[in-house]
């Protein structure tokens, strides 16, 4: 419809936007276009006009950034065992579904079992009943002989316990560690795909730009890249889940190959669905219409 040029075939023209048209009924049409009332207030800032392609990416993100508004304000879970907020139902969904968040059950499980345990226990030694006047007399003979039954008991569950208590240490300190570990080591300069090790985290991104074909969408309105790194860090190592087509593995290794092999080292960004999954991370705020 418009041409960059203008020209004889061209004789209608908008300097705003730098276009020219055939005939003037295209030219007024163009006038009353969102693009060239956008253009216009670029122009007033003292700002280079948009190409229609630039300005339909903009509206593009702009209806995603507004779903992705609107999917938060109608959707958030809690996950209490994790202690994280999902604003996706995906994301919420493969979370649920991760090794990590199960493991993460189980221990809260065991604890609380531990605790219902220690009350019962503590429930039992107050309701012994106590010995009487009349019955003392004739405890007395037996007391000798129990006494000894007693004092074995209490020994071997003091030992039993501080087994128990010494397993529970062992156990429970690494998982505790290892959860610190995955929340806060989330290694953002480690490639995502053959875990080489880059200078800094904009190294990793190029790195995995260049080797393995990862480009970031909508970069230029990424807030958040080390959420949206650890985001992904973890669909792969605690999902063992393929970024791009979603197929599971067993290991993050074999996910890895996978997403390898088949090509699939991308971050996908074309239906509502995945737009919405990394919303999150994004500001598309500045490309709002004034209006």
């Amino acid at each position: 419809m418009a041409s960059m040029a203008s020209g004889p075939t061209h004789p209608f023209t908008c300097n705003t936007c730098q276009v020219a048209f055939r005939s003037s009924d295209l030219q007024r049409t163009h006038m009353q276009s969102d693009w060239h009332r956008y253009n216009l207030k670029r122009r007033v800032a003292s700002l280079p006009p948009l190409t229609s392609e630039v300005f339909a990416e903009k509206v593009l993100a702009n209806k995603a950034s507004a779903a992705a508004t609107a999917a938060r304000a109608s959707f958030e879970k809690v996950c209490s065992a994790c202690q994280k907020t999902y604003f996706s139902e995906n994301a919420y969904a493969n979370h649920l579904g991760s090794q990590k968040h199960r493991q993460q059950v189980a221990r809260m499980h065991m604890r609380d079992a531990d605790d219902a345990s220690s009350v019962m226990s503590s429930t039992f030694s107050l309701g012994e009943p106590l010995e009487t006047a009349s019955n003392v007399e004739t405890a007395s003979v037996a007391s000798v002989a129990t006494e000894r039954d007693t004092d074995l008991a209490h020994i071997t569950n003091g030992v039993q316990q501080a087994n128990i208590t010494d397993d529970d240490s062992s156990s429970r300190a690494p998982s505790a560690a290892a959860d610190t570990d995955d929340m806060v080591e989330v290694l953002l300069n480690q490639c995502l795909f053959c875990n080489i090790i880059c200078e800094d985290l904009d190294e990793n991104v190029k790195h995995m730009a260049k080797q393995h074909g990862m480009f970031i969408p909508e970069r230029e309105f990424l807030v958040d890249v080390e959420g949206l790194l650890s985001y992904l860090h973890e669909k792969i190592h605690d999902d063992h889940q393929c970024l791009y087509c979603g197929q599971l593995k067993h290991t993050a290794s074999g996910i890895q190959t996978h997403m390898r092999d088949r090509g699939h080292c991308m971050i996908p960004y074309s239906t509502e669905d995945e737009m919405l999954e990394i919303g999150e991370f994004y500001d598309f705020r500045s490309t709002y219409s004034d209006d």
